[in-house]
């Protein structure tokens, strides 16, 4: 279970940065993207970032 919340604690601060990158740049963070603007990097980026925040929480608070 501890390796499990290591995991999304780890990939939570990766989307973070990248949220935070992406509203500098947004073509860094969506390099893949044919088209990249900020609402998309806050779409993707931010919404990892919220629901992996949420699972977070959910996971210490049972553990």
């Amino acid at each position: 279970m501890k390796l499990l919340i290591s995991f999304v604690y780890y990939l939570m601060w990766t989307s973070l940065i990248l949220t935070v990158f992406g509203l500098f740049k947004p073509w860094l963070a969506l390099w893949w993207a044919d088209y990249s603007n900020r609402k998309q990097v806050l779409q993707y980026y931010g919404t990892t970032f919220l629901l992996l925040l949420i699972m977070y929480i959910i996971m210490t608070g049972i553990a």
